[in-house]
């Protein structure tokens, strides 16, 4: 219910995987503190137009298909470096993860891992 109507961040170029019988396209991406007990949705800003591409800043390339990400293991890497900052901002490498209408946020959990 959580996610019916809500704006949220999305790995798309992944290979379709089963996930609870389930044929998934994507990875809704979250934050999570450290023993699981509160996640919550990596969020897009208003504004911001559905479907279209973030970018980290400072950042520029071309996505990477979905043969290349799951066989080069290119999300696992990306991965360990997605984090909140202080401030709630979705971050990777440190630098904010951002939409034609500002950064991706989370309503509370600062520096934290996103998965």
């Amino acid at each position: 219910s959580q996610m019916t109507g809500r704006r949220c961040l999305v790995v798309t170029n992944l290979k379709p995987a089963k996930l609870g019988g389930f044929k998934s396209m994507g990875m809704v991406l979250c934050a999570g503190n450290a023993d699981h007990t509160k996640v919550e949705f990596v969020d897009v800003p208003e504004g911001a137009k559905i479907g279209e591409r973030v970018f980290v800043e400072g950042d520029s390339g071309e996505p990477v298909g979905p043969s290349n990400m799951k066989k080069k293991k290119v999300f696992e890497a990306v991965a360990k470096d997605l984090k909140t900052s202080d401030a709630c901002v979705a971050q990777w490498s440190g630098k904010p993860i951002m939409t034609s209408a500002g950064p991706c946020t989370v309503p509370s959990l600062g520096g934290v891992f996103i998965k």
